[in-house]
């Protein structure tokens, strides 16, 4: 992801200095975080218990820090999950960093959020710290990202998915079932979802790179697909991110609730997209790297990433057990 924070208009001083010891605590801290992760992904994939239950038995602590501590010999295990899940962040964001020196777009190195998550961090970000200077320019930067994660993302679903295995039933958890996006059942040849096999560690990292791809890819406000969308129609680019955000809200209501979330995010008004200029328009090859994007969104989209989890159906839930 892209955070904007253009120079005021005149401004010539000069950038702040790196702060490359910041930049390494914030990576080192999200390595420990996800790698304690892995370690309980690893350990339930060995037992067939369910992939993010805790390691000994379904129930537990969302993020498995005090089963990693009475069990630090299994946090070696976690180390292949940490790498693959950094190298999708990584890639995506140096894909945005390294377009942002090409076009001399000044950028800060990518930040990693470590944080106690189902994967033990929120991912990474880079902050844009000059204007962009034309649509082009911010076409590059904007996709770049994207088209980077999918090269680590998509090794990783398909190694994820040979080294998977049946679901058995100790393993099933009927409150976390992924849902499948049209990139794994392609792979997977409509054989079965992902919510009929025990998902390999690695599958997770990919599962994971996928939806965060989709989510930065939504056509709105300052998300990846928003500077896409900005470089190619910034007449229609405020009506779209609207519409984009609506959409968002009715799949939060029957699908997934965290839709709700991000339609609210995406209706904020610090997140509307910054005015670039319109001149040159974008190119020939750049018209098909577009195209190549929206293929990669809906390859990678799913109304329902988490099955089961709609807010209508969390309403009604909650009514049946009051009765």
């Amino acid at each position: 992801m892209i955070v904007d924070e253009p120079a005021a208009e005149g401004d010539i001083e000069s950038p702040p200095a790196a702060r490359y010891w910041l930049h390494i605590l914030l990576f080192a801290l999200a390595f420990l975080s996800s790698t304690i992760v892995g370690a309980r992904l690893h350990y339930n994939f060995q037992h067939d218990l369910p992939i993010f239950g805790a390691g000994e038995g379904p129930a537990g602590d969302a993020y498995p820090l005090r089963w990693v501590l009475r069990n630090p010999g299994e946090l070696l295990h976690g180390v292949p999950f940490s790498l693959c899940l950094l190298a999708f962040f990584l890639a995506h964001e140096f894909g945005h960093y390294a377009y942002c020196r090409k076009h001399g777009v000044d950028a800060t190195l990518p930040f990693f959020l470590p944080f106690p998550t189902l994967i033990g961090m929120l991912g990474a970000v880079i902050k844009i710290r000059a204007p962009f200077r034309n649509r082009r320019a911010l076409f590059d930067i904007g996709v770049a990202g994207p088209i980077a994660g999918m090269c680590v993302a998509v090794p990783l679903v398909v190694v994820g998915l040979m080294w998977s295995k049946p679901l058995l039933p100790s393993a099933y958890d009927e409150n976390l079932i992924f849902g499948t996006p049209l990139l794994m059942r392609l792979l997977m040849h409509h054989r079965v979802g992902l919510s009929q096999i025990q998902p390999h560690p690695l599958l997770v990292a990919g599962w994971v790179g996928s939806f965060a791809t989709a989510l930065n890819l939504l056509p709105s406000g300052q998300l990846d697909g928003g500077h896409i969308l900005y470089a190619l129609t910034p007449g229609l680019q405020r009506t779209l991110s609207l519409v984009t955000a609506v959409v968002l809200v009715g799949l939060g209501l029957f699908c997934w609730t965290g839709w709700l979330v991000w339609g609210a995010i995406l209706l904020l008004p610090f997140f509307r997209h910054p005015v670039v200029p319109r001149a040159p328009g974008l190119s020939r090859a750049q018209m098909w790297v577009a195209v190549l994007a929206l293929v990669i969104f809906v390859l990678t989209f799913h109304p329902a990433p988490f099955q089961g989890q709609s807010a209508v159906q969390l309403v009604r839930d909650w009514w049946h057990s009051r009765k």
